[in-house]
């Protein structure tokens, strides 16, 4: 979830190679000097930017436990539904045994003896009464313990309830704190006159370069801060070119919180229904996914690869060549094709 494209041109922090670009735009280092804006409003739009994308991993992470919830809940519930229907049957059956049981309760054996044509018949009345009671034993032990299930049951699907309402009012949360951080990114920039603006979008593109060049070599496209097409420089093959060609198809998709398609994304949901559609099984969070593969050097990435950003892996996004990435970046602006440094790297993954 990266706030800086609630604007096209608000910066962010790229790779440490890159920082030594801004020495040119830095504010006076006089102790008396003002304090550059532009300066200031980098630092702090960036800082807003690695806030929010820490909230959108929460989020993921609080949606895995809300998805369990209430999958625990459907199972519970479903077995509600049979237990409470078996319990009705044993209390049926229980009551008709019951009424045999009181409709000959009063006939004593000796009596069964004498009116009893012969012996058989004797033996066989004994053996249905016998059978009733036996019957009706079994069928009380077991009607016990199909309410003590159903109790359990109960006490289960309370819990999952509850769980699913403390998980959902934190979500929401959440969202409110990323709408606050939105807020406070546009009223920054509101702030800044024209040119100070386009400063912004100066600094953004050098610093993108320079992270390129950094990370690929001389050789990598100068791209700028501008949205780049979806064809990609190197050549895809196997299953890799799968991926790549499920995410690019999203492109243009919303930015869902905890959302894994079709129609809408998170972050980490666009990649694990990319790599799905390939064949292969990812992890529902970006901090998982880290780990779901093998990790690689940035200057060997190629298409497929996953790369991840800040220091807590709060943000992935799939590398497609030529220095892009295609990810799903924030309730602002969706899944979209950006550069591959418009946010700082931590890492790498090769998957698949």
């Amino acid at each position: 979830m990266k706030v800086q494209h609630i604007v096209r041109f608000v910066p962010v922090v790229v790779a440490t190679a890159a920082l030594a670009v801004t020495a040119s735009v830095t504010a006076p280092t006089s102790a008396l000097a003002t304090p550059d804006p532009v300066t200031a409003a980098q630092k702090t739009l960036d800082s807003i930017q690695s806030q929010s994308a820490t909230i959108d991993l929460k989020y993921t992470q609080l949606q895995e436990q809300l998805d369990a919830a209430n999958h625990t809940l459907d199972q519970a519930d479903a077995k509600l539904a049979i237990g409470l229907a078996r319990v009705a049957q044993l209390r049926k059956s229980l009551g008709q045994l019951a009424l045999i049981n009181f409709q000959t309760a009063g006939i004593g054996t000796t009596t069964r003896l004498i009116t009893s044509p012969d012996d058989t018949s004797f033996l066989n009345n004994l053996a249905v009464v016998q059978s009733v009671t036996n019957r009706s034993n079994g069928q009380l032990q077991e009607l016990q313990a199909s309410q003590a299930e159903l109790t359990a049951l109960e006490a289960q699907a309370k819990q999952s309830r509850d769980t699913i309402a403390s998980v959902t009012s934190q979500q929401n949360q959440l969202v409110q704190e990323y709408n606050q951080k939105e807020a406070a990114a546009k009223s920054l920039l509101a702030r800044l006159t024209a040119a100070q603006k386009k400063r912004l979008a100066e600094l953004q593109q050098q610093r993108e370069q320079a992270a390129l060049r950094a990370v690929l070599g001389t050789s990598a496209t100068s791209r700028g801060a501008t949205r780049i097409s979806l064809s990609t420089s190197t050549a895809v093959s196997g299953r890799a070119s799968v991926a790549v060609a499920f995410a690019l198809a999203q492109v243009g998709k919303a930015y869902v919180y905890g959302a894994t398609g079709p129609g809408a994304y998170d972050c980490s949901g666009l990649m694990l229904r990319a790599w799905a559609a390939a064949g292969v099984s990812l992890p529902r969070t970006s901090q998982a996914q880290y780990s779901a593969g093998t990790h690689i050097a940035l200057s060997s990435l190629q298409p497929g690869d996953l790369v991840f950003y800040y220091s807590g892996l709060t943000h992935v996004g799939m590398y497609i060549g030529g220095g892009s990435i295609v990810n799903a970046e924030n309730p602002s602006t969706g899944v979209v094709v950006a550069s591959l440094t418009s946010m700082p790297i931590v890492g790498a993954t090769r998957v698949g």
